[in-house]
């Protein structure tokens, strides 16, 4: 049976989210990629419930969309993250039982080529949550608004610690001491706001997905935000992908 291809002129470079419904995605170009995508993410779900419970390191909560240049990968990756955030009606989802029953909240896309030395990822993912917490509508009280907030700036301090140059560490013994815990600090922390911030959006229990678009396009610094995924966004409650 022959297939047929629609290109809307002007949004031939743009990504495309497609709904996810059990109808159309068996016509989608990428049905085997979602398939893949959503066995994998299932699979994750089933054995890192266990895996958390029995106090383990996190388990590799990395999803990775691979692929030639103009290959579809990024649309690919949003479709997913649409789905998983906002479910269609007869989403293709309700044959994902541990996906389906879960609650997702996605942040914006991550673009990054705007990354240096100074600005990583770990600030770009801090800023957009800080965003998101600040324009969502909902009554807070005062403990909980400390509470968060000083969470917030736990974060940035350990950051800064992470990112300054020789000139600017401290020489004190102890104060050197502080700094090097700072990656700890830095890891627990950010796992810490991220179930504060789920539970202030309403999904106490639910993932933050994290979308990361072209890690391989910007070399310079591509090893080092890989490096930074792996030791401060291996969480149990965020997903990955890239």
């Amino acid at each position: 049976m022959s297939q047929h291809l629609y290109f809307n002129i002007g949004e031939e470079s743009r990504p495309l989210i497609e709904k996810l419904t059990k109808q159309n995605v068996k016509e989608s170009l990428f049905s085997e990629q979602y398939k893949n995508a959503l066995d994998s993410l299932s699979s994750y779900l089933k054995v890192s419930e266990t895996w958390n419970k029995e106090g383990n390191e996190p388990f590799n909560n990395i999803f990775a969309f691979i692929g030639e240049r103009g290959a579809g990968k990024t649309s690919c990756m949003l479709s997913v993250a649409n789905e998983l955030t906002d479910k269609s009606e007869n989403s293709f989802l309700d044959s994902y039982e541990e996906v389906k029953n879960l609650a997702f909240h996605k942040l914006s896309l991550i673009d990054p080529s705007f990354f240096d030395e100074k600005h990583g990822i770990i600030a770009e993912i801090l800023a957009s949550l800080y965003h998101e917490y600040r324009v969502t509508e909902k009554p807070i009280n005062s403990l909980e608004r400390t509470e968060i907030l000083g969470k917030f700036a736990d974060l940035q301090k350990d950051f800064n610690c992470l990112l300054a140059s020789d000139a600017e560490k401290p020489h004190d013994d102890l104060e050197q001491l502080v700094g090097l815990s700072a990656a700890v600090n830095l890891r627990a922390n950010f796992g810490e706001l991220v179930t504060m911030f789920m539970k202030y959006i309403g999904k106490p229990e639910g993932k933050l997905i994290v979308m990361i678009d072209d890690i391989d396009l910007h070399t310079n610094q591509a090893t080092v935000m890989v490096e930074q995924i792996r030791k401060y966004l291996v969480q149990p409650n965020v997903i990955i992908l890239l």
